[in-house]
């Protein structure tokens, strides 16, 4: 998300969960959860980011609109979160990062760049 427009961002995707508040397991929940935990992670707010993609991650899979790649950027953002938010959580991070490096893979060329930058950040953390 460019810089400056985070708080733009996040009144939207606020907006959007406000609208689907009656039924909090609505799999379109989902897109706006996970829309708001980036908003969270680029903001340095790690805590609210995990709450947000912790939500969002059950909920991609069940809404036909989302793609294998929706559910991989929800994954790798909530690996990033997790984290920074608490080293200790750095098993399950990468376990996270590596599901997102394969969810990329497995749509194409296309994701290549994408799972390079996951296998960069999962190398940079090894060991």
């Amino acid at each position: 998300m460019r810089a400056g427009r985070l708080d733009d961002a996040e009144r939207t995707f606020q907006r959007a969960l406000a609208e689907l508040a009656t039924n909090p397991v609505d799999p379109t929940r989902g897109v706006p959860l996970a829309g708001l935990g980036r908003v969270h992670l680029a903001a340095g707010r790690h805590a609210a980011a995990a709450e947000a993609l912790e939500q969002a991650l059950p909920l991609l899979p069940e809404n036909a609109f989302v793609a294998p790649y929706d559910i991989a950027e929800a994954q790798f953002a909530l690996a990033r979160a997790l984290v920074r938010l608490d080293p200790a959580n750095a098993a399950r991070s990468r376990d996270l990062a590596a599901e997102a490096k394969a969810r990329f893979l497995g749509v194409g060329a296309a994701f290549q760049p994408a799972a390079a930058e996951v296998d960069a950040w999962l190398s940079a953390r090894a060991g």
